[in-house]
Formats: structure tokens, sequence, C-alpha cells
């Protein structure tokens, strides 16, 4: 390993130099006090991609990304000690990174000063454990319904920071097994926000772009079911001439040319074999993606499934949710309302009647027609209450259970202990389904119950929070529900829906009560 860039070092340092070096796996260095290489091993060259002997003489702090050239450049000035441990990291020719752990040993001869170094490639392990951590966070946030959006946005920045992926995108597709199928930004990270739009715009003009012999990798892994990677962009980009292509399709390739990504990958997020859309990794580098890293973007791709099917069931659900209001609330307006306004309509007829020959009689018979309107109003304000609780989002979830428990004792003669200490510190989303759940409550109270008392209890600690309604009504074989208790499956499903718990207990005879209790060290949901 002689060489000129060796002329001043002493004889037995250079010795001790190339029988480490030639006898070490690890990547070593020997730098001098201007941070230039006067000594690299062969492993050294292969973590950055280049021959060892281009190395000899180089500035060492080149072979560190940007970021790390002050941090490095610093230890090497100022070493906290003779010998000293760091974690760093490597920048590949092609751009890649290499996670490295490094050990410095600060030689001090006479007018002399060298710095031995030796790396340690540890990219494989460090990343197996960030996609070990990704994973697990990806898969905990699939727990509970919340937001689409934000699920798929932490989904895409879990790509980007377990892979060396710069940027992430995940994309639903409608209507995929259809011609008019089209695909929509569910969540990104990493990406400009004017790109997102224009990704959808374009998409949406594949079959004008596919003239040009240009297919999208998501257009093409919907139909091969397969990863479909697109590399040297900038280089492919170059050659294409875009005068003919349709607006948002120029827009988007001149984003993409400014853009540090060379390589696209696509890969198809599928439930059994239906196409639900498509994982989207912009990478730096410009080869091809190595095995073990398409087979975790297929796990995350599976994991995108999940949550997009989740999302589909929600809204069914919530579809069944505002079929079964409405069926209620026609139900109820049939029984309250409806039959106050045809009470109304006739005593108004007696009152036309009698007006002539019997005034007294025609008064009592307004007097009766004021009572039925006065009724109808009340009922009237009662339904629109439930429909939109607008006290909920002004005066808080406790004020509005207060309300309820009002009108509940006011229009049927139930007498309502309510029982609540402050307002509990809820997003807007657990406020909401307890409050749903309390309605649904104090409804079945009211149909099936014939209870006379009732308890609405609501208790919270930073902890937890939990919400309690009672009756001492006849109770039922809860083992054994009909198809009139619908509601208690909407409970459970709401409760469920944000990560709490839903009870029952209740036998014939007994009364019943309702619990629905939530975990509030977990992270908050979001209204869709």
């Amino acid at each position: 390993m002689k060489d000129a860039c060796f002329q001043g070092l002493s004889p037995r340092l250079l010795q001790a130099m190339e029988a480490a070096v030639g006898s070490s796996p690890a990547a070593l260095a020997l730098v001098d006090e201007d941070f230039k290489m006067h000594v690299a091993s062969p492993s050294l060259g292969n973590l950055v991609g280049k021959p060892w002997v281009d190395l000899l003489g180089s500035p060492y702090l080149e072979l560190f990304p940007p970021e790390e050239q002050l941090i490095m450049s610093e230890r090497l000035q100022h070493p906290p000690d003779p010998e000293f441990f760091f974690p760093t990291r490597l920048q590949h020719v092609d751009g890649s990174i290499k996670e490295v752990d490094g050990r410095c040993y600060r030689l001090n001869l006479p007018e002399e000063r060298w710095t031995v170094v030796i790396l340690v490639d540890v990219t494989s392990e460090r990343r197996l454990l960030r996609k070990l951590g990704g994973i697990s966070l990806v898969v905990s946030s699939l727990t509970y319904a919340g937001n689409l959006k934000a699920t798929l946005d932490s989904m895409a920045q879990r790509v980007v920071e377990t892979t060396d992926a710069i940027a992430a995108m995940v994309l639903n597709c409608q209507n995929a097994e259809r011609d008019d199928f089209r695909f929509l930004v569910g969540g990104s990270f990493g990406l400009p926000a004017d790109g997102l739009e224009l990704m959808e715009a374009t998409l949406a003009c594949h079959q004008e772009v596919a003239r040009f012999g240009i297919e999208f990798p998501p257009v093409k892994a919907r139909i091969s079911r397969q990863p479909e990677i697109v590399t040297n962009l900038r280089c492919r980009l170059d050659g294409v001439d875009m005068s003919e292509f349709p607006e948002p399709v120029r827009a988007l390739f001149s984003i993409s040319q400014t853009r540090a990504w060379s390589t696209v990958v696509a890969v198809p997020i599928l439930k059994g074999t239906e196409f639900l859309g498509t994982l989207n990794c912009y990478y730096k580098a410009c080869g091809n993606i190595e095995s073990a890293e398409l087979s975790f973007l297929r796990t995350l791709a599976d994991l995108a499934g999940v949550a997009l099917e989740n999302a589909r069931l929600m809204e069914e659900f919530e579809r069944q949710v505002v079929q079964q209001e409405r069926r209620r609330l026609a139900r109820e307006l049939h029984d309250s309302v409806s039959q106050a306004l045809y009470g109304i309509a006739l005593g108004a007829k007696t009152v036309k009647a009698r007006w002539a020959s019997h005034p007294e009689k025609a008064l009592q018979s307004l007097d009766y027609v004021l009572e039925l309107a006065e009724g109808a109003g009340k009922e009237m304000r009662a339904l629109l209450y439930s429909l939109r609780p607008e006290s909920l989002e002004e005066e808080g979830l406790v004020q509005a259970l207060r309300r309820q428990a009002e009108a509940l004792q006011a229009r049927y003669g139930i007498q309502v202990d309510f029982r609540a200490a402050s307002e509990p510190e809820l997003d807007p989303a657990r406020r909401l389904a307890l409050f749903r759940v309390a309605s649904e409550s104090l409804h079945n109270v009211v149909k099936h119950s014939g209870a006379k008392n009732v308890l609405v209890k609501l208790d919270w600690s930073p902890e937890r929070c939990e919400l309690e309604v009672s009756d001492d009504g006849v109770g039922f074989d809860s083992r054994n529900a009909g198809p009139d208790h619908y509601g208690l499956d909407n409970m459970r499903e709401r409760m469920e829906g944000i990560g709490g718990h839903w009870s029952l207990t209740s036998s014939e005879g007994q009364g019943t009560t309702i619990r629905a209790e939530l975990d509030l060290s977990t992270p908050e949901v979001q209204l869709r």
C-alpha cells in the first residue's frame, strides 16, 4: 500500500498502519491535522463507493454528508478524550447514506499529530431497529378509527424515517376495477403541497400520456399487482419533449426535475386480490431497491390497506347510523309533533265552529290548542337539539348532559339524578361520542324501561373518563337483546371507534346500567 501520500510518516507508524489496514474488515483511515487521509482501507472505499487509492490525500470530511461535516471537524480539532466513540453517517457516491459507529484514537507523536479512525457499518442493524419501531407505531395508529388522512400522513412519515426514502405518499384508488378509476392522495410526507394536487390531476391524464410511451408507476401497479420501480428519473425526464403533454403533467414533471429524488417505487395496496391504491416512495439514489427494502414496503402497504379498509367500514357504519337516526326522527315526529299538530288542527276547527254560538266553550278549546302548540314546540326543540347539540360545543359536555336530563324530566315526568363535578378535558370526537351514548341510553329509558328514576353520572380524572346511565325500570335479558335494541350495538361501536369501552348490565325486573369508559392517556382522535 505504499504511495507517495505516505511520505512524511515514520516507518514504524507506516508499518503498523499497513498491517492494520490489511487485516481488519473495518473501514480504517489515518488523518493528519489538516484532515487529509494518508491511509485508507479498501473497506472504507466500499462504504463510500470509491477506490481506496482515490481517497489518499483527499479531505477526510468529504466522506460525510454536509450536515455532519461541521460536527466531525469539531470532534477532530477538540477530541473529548484521546480515545472516543461516536455514531455518524457516511455519504455514498450514489447519494445513499451509510450509518456507522466510529472510534477515534489521537496519536500525539513528536512534531506529529495524527488521528486513527475506525468505522463499522451498522446500517442494516439500525435500519432493522427503525423498521421494527416504525411497524409498531403504524400498527398502534390503526387501533382506533381516527382521521384517515392523519393516519396515512403518519404512515408516510414512518416510511421516510425507517428507509432510505426521502419522501412518501399513499394513494387510494376509486373505482379500481373500472376504466374510469381515479387516484387520490390519502397521505404524504416530504412532498410539496402543490405537487399533491398535480399528482392527482396527472394520474387522471394517464391515458393521454400513455400515447407517448410513458406509464405511471401507480397505474402499472394497478395492473401488475406488483411493485413498480422507475430509476434514473431525472435522466429520463431530460430526454422527454413535454410540449404536447397536458398542463398538469408538464407542471408535475417540472417540479420533479427540481427535486432530489431519482427513483420512484409504487407498491400496490391490496385487500386479497382487490386493488386499493399504492404506497409511493421517492429515493435519492438512482439504482434499484434492495429486496429487503421492498419486503418492508410491502408490509407497510399491507398496513395501509388495513387503514383504508377501516375507513371504508367506518364510513359504512356512519351511513347506517345516519339511516337509523332518520328512522328514529321519523318515529319521534309521528309519535309527538305529528300527533300534536293533528290535535291543534282539530282544536282550531272546534274553536271556529263554536265561536259564534258558544264562545266560552270556544275559549276552552282555544286554551287546549295553545297547550298543544306549546307542547309541540318543546318536542320540536328537543328533536332539533338531539340532531345538533350546539351547546355541546359552546357550553361543554356537562351542560349538554344537564339539559338533556332536564328535558327528559320535564317531558316524561321521570326523576333524573344528574351528577357531574366539572367539565372533562376531552377532544371533540370523544365529547360527541359520550353525548350520543347518553342520548341513546335516555331514549331507551323512555321507550323501553318504564323507569321512574334515572341516574346520569359523569366522572373523570386526567387518566380516565366514565359516563354511567342507570334506571330502575323493568330491565331485560341482555343476552337475548331483540331487534328493538339495535341502538345498543350503535353505542358499543361508537365507543370502540374512539378507543373506548362500553358495557351493559341488565336483568328482568332489575333495571339497566350502561357505562362508557375512556382511557385519556391515549392519543386524541379527530372528527371525520
